[in-house]
C-alpha cells in the first residue's frame, strides 16, 4: 500500500506540540499516511497564503481566521475542530512607555502580524467589544512576534494582541505588560485544507486526526507538561494552568453554532461580505454537530 504524504503547517507554540513532536517523540508510524510539519512563526495569515498557493496541504488554523478567508475566496475547506475550548489573547503594551490601561488604547495602532492573521481580526473583535468604531483602528503589520517586540519597544505600535502564554516569557521579563486578556467567543483552532487536497485524501485526512488524537488521549498530563517545557521553554506551572484549560477534539466535526457566532461576530464588524450555508465552509465528510 503507498503511504499518502501530506505537508502540515502551524504555529510553533504549546497547542500544536502533538504534530511538531509526532516524529521525533510519538514515533509516529505511517500506517498508509503521513505528514511533514512546518512552523509558521507569522501564524493563520501567512498559513492562509501558502495554503493558497498550494506550497501547503493542511493547516492548524484559528476558527475566525478560516472562516474569514473561505467567506471571501474559494479554495480552503475546514476539515475539523482541533481545540474546542477558547483562547486566551492578550492585549500587551510595551512596560515603559506603554499606556496603563485600555481606555487609552482608542486611536492608537495596533502591531499586527499580517492583514487577516488572528491578531489583525481579534484587534477589530477587541474594538466591538470596547465599543470602540472599528473603522478607526490603525494597524502596522510586523510579521511575528518577534516584530512585534521591536515595533513596541521603538513606538511604531502600542499595543499587541497574542497568546497570552507564547507571550508570558516577554511579560515575566519586564519588556511588556499585558494590560487585559480577551477571550475568543468561539473555540480555538481548526484543521483546514486545501479544498482539492480535502476531496481527494479524506481518508487519509482522517486517518492522521486519528492518529494525533491518540497521542492526546493517551499522553498523560505530567508528560504533556514536560514535553512543552523541553520543546518550548514555557514554565511547567504555566503549562499546568495552561492545560487545565485547554480541551481538545481533534476530529472531523464542528458544531453549526461555531460557524454561525464567527460568521455574525465578523460580520458585525465588517471582515466577511456575506452569510453562507454552515455546509460551504467545511469538507464533504466533515460532520455538522
Amino acid at each position: 500500500m503507498s503511504t499518502v504524504s501530506l505537508r502540515i503547517g502551524g504555529v510553533p507554540e504549546h497547542f500544536n506540540f502533538p504534530w511538531r513532536l509526532a516524529h521525533s517523540i510519538f514515533g509516529f508510524s505511517p500506517n498508509g499516511v503521513d505528514f511533514t510539519w512546518k512552523d509558521y512563526y507569522g501564524g493563520t495569515g501567512f498559513m492562509r497564503e501558502d495554503l493558497h498557493a498550494g506550497n501547503l496541504d493542511l493547516a492548524v488554523m484559528l476558527t475566525e481566521g478560516a472562516i474569514a478567508d473561505i467567506n471571501k475566496n474559494p479554495g480552503l475547506k475546514i476539515v475539523g475542530q482541533y481545540v474546542s475550548s477558547p483562547l486566551h489573547w492578550g492585549v500587551h503594551v510595551h512596560a515603559e512607555d506603554g499606556p496603563l490601561d485600555t481606555h487609552t488604547l482608542i486611536n492608537t495602532p495596533f502591531a499586527i502580524s499580517r492583514k487577516g492573521s488572528g491578531s489583525h481580526l481579534m484587534a477589530y473583535v477587541y474594538a466591538q467589544q470596547q465599543g470602540w468604531n472599528p473603522e478607526e483602528l490603525r494597524f502596522v503589520e510586523v510579521k511575528n512576534l518577534e516584530g512585534a517586540r521591536k515595533s513596541l519597544a521603538e513606538g511604531t505600535a502600542t499595543a499587541f494582541l497574542w497568546e497570552k502564554f507564547t507571550t508570558k516569557p516577554v511579560v515575566d521579563s519586564g519588556e511588556w505588560r499585558r494590560i487585559d486578556v480577551v477571550l475568543t467567543p468561539w473555540p480555538s483552532f481548526v484543521v483546514v485544507g486545501r479544498e482539492e487536497v480535502v476531496n481527494q485524501q479524506g481518508v487519509a485526512i482522517q486517518k492522521l486526526l486519528e492518529q494525533i488524537k491518540v497521542y492526546l488521549t493517551k499522553t498523560t498530563k505530567p508528560q504533556i507538561i514536560s514535553l512543552i517545557n523541553q520543546d518550548l521553554g514555557l514554565d511547567e506551572t504555566d503549562v499546568e494552568i495552561w492545560l487545565a484549560q485547554t480541551r481538545w477534539d481533534c476530529l472531523p466535526q464542528i458544531s453549526s453554532e461555531t460557524l454561525s457566532i464567527t460568521e455574525s461576530t465578523l460580520a458585525a464588524v465588517g471582515l466577511v461580505n456575506q452569510r453562507l450555508d454552515p455546509k460551504a465552509y467545511i469538507a464533504p465528510y466533515t460532520q455538522l454537530v
